[in-house]
């Protein structure tokens, strides 16, 4: 009895046990490549984007070749944006709506077509081309902007998907007319209370005025008490880059809710060019902090489902230990009767 009660235990913990969730990595392969086809206006070594060297009303074509791996015809969207630059710190070429400051230029309006939609055979691959006219007044520093290229998503598949992950490639397009050096000359903001993914954050407005590409900027953030030099958060980032001319919020995440009172905001930029520090002092009162906290996942202790899943297993298993001991002491009192 006593090897029937253990066997009785062992099978009931391992169909538990089997129940228990996986850890699925679920990958999509990349089924289309896409490749600039380098023009004869191309300067510099890096052939993976257009660097190009234009003049007054200068018309070019830009050709780009996609090739299409997947097993049926597939759609592609093709859409050229003004470059600008994303609360990350990073070059971005996916926002249709930015536009340049202090720029009579937008990269955008120098296309011909800002959107266009294409069909390629399975197996097969096409050349585009993206018509482009440099301005009429001549101008310093670089014009960058980028075109994105997307596979057009099957409405039936996104039907059966609770999440929509959509790959697409970015080739930047940088237009220029001559060497002059630009002196960089980043600016400092307000600053604002934020929510990042329903977690409290604090964010400065940052702005890159000049017609040049700020690269490998390293920062640090960092939140004291107004008037205090003991740091309440400080994070550090490197390998920013900011495009030329936009305007950008760079953030800092609190870990924790908002609490009343005054503060100060720094965040140091530095690059091979340059140092520059913007301190804002900023407020947070009580009304403010208890409407913020209320939405975000800071206001509790945070408990992933793993844990309750832990929690639960340990309870099941105390719970079958207690019957097999139980049962193991049943069985000797019967034994000891006999």
């Amino acid at each position: 009895m006593k090897k029937k009660s253990i066997l009785l235990f062992l099978s009931i913990l391992s169909i538990f046990l089997s129940l228990s969730p996986t850890i699925a990595k679920a990958e999509e392969s990349i089924d289309f490549t896409v490749k600039p086809q380098i023009t004869g206006s191309q300067i510099g070594d890096n052939n993976s984007y257009f660097n190009l060297r234009t003049s007054s009303e200068k018309k070019e074509e830009l050709p780009i070749k996609i090739t299409n791996y997947a097993n049926k015809t597939s759609e592609y969207i093709v859409s050229v944006n003004s470059a600008t630059t994303n609360m990350n710190g990073i070059v971005d070429y996916s926002q249709p709506s930015v536009k340049s400051i202090e720029s009579k230029q937008q990269f955008s309006d120098l296309v011909e077509k800002r959107e266009q939609t294409i069909s390629i055979a399975s197996g097969e691959e096409k050349v585009i081309y993206i018509a482009l006219t440099a301005p009429k007044n001549s101008f310093d520093g670089v014009i960058l902007g980028g075109i994105t290229i997307a596979k057009k998503q099957d409405d039936k598949d996104d039907s059966k998907k609770m999440i929509k992950n959509e790959f697409q490639y970015a080739i930047a397009v940088q237009l220029s007319e001559n060497d002059q050096d630009i002196t960089p000359n980043l600016q400092g903001g307000p600053v604002q209370l934020t929510q990042i993914n329903k977690r409290n954050a604090v964010q400065m407005l940052v702005k890159n005025p000049q017609p040049k590409v700020m690269k490998q900027v390293e920062g640090t953030f960092t939140i004291t008490k107004k008037g205090q030099k003991t740091a309440i958060v400080q994070e550090k980032r490197n390998g920013m880059s900011f495009a030329p001319n936009s305007e950008f919020s760079l953030f800092t995440m609190l870990n924790d809710k908002f609490k009343s009172g005054e503060y100060t905001y720094t965040i140091k930029l530095v690059n091979a060019e340059g140092t520059w520090t913007f301190s804002e002092d900023f407020s947070i009162d009580q009304k403010e902090a208890n409407t913020l906290n209320k939405k975000s996942v800071d206001e509790a202790p945070e408990h992933s489902s793993w844990l309750y899943i832990i929690v639960i297993m340990g309870i099941v298993i105390l719970i079958l230990l207690l019957i097999l001991g139980y049962t193991l002491w049943k069985f000797q009192q019967v034994k000891k009767e006999q």
